[in-house]
């Protein structure tokens, strides 16, 4: 077996690795699969305002959102 949860990355790095992983990790992190993730980003940036700031991107928002 592969360990899932092994990464030593924060933050966006973080965020980014997940997106850019295997689905299933993604799922188990984050509830949802990566397409529904992103089409959750694309509806709640266009329709609530959704957006990135000088600090944190709204995809980081969006996963710190599901997270807790």
């Amino acid at each position: 077996k592969v360990p899932q949860h092994d990464s030593i990355l924060t933050g966006h790095s973080w965020v980014r690795e997940l997106l850019s992983g295997h689905p299933r990790r993604f799922h188990n992190m984050m509830g949802l699969s990566k397409p529904v993730f992103r089409r959750l980003l694309h509806e709640l940036s266009q329709y609530a305002d959704l957006a990135h700031s000088r600090y944190i991107s709204s995809e980081d928002r969006l996963a710190i959102f599901l997270r807790i």
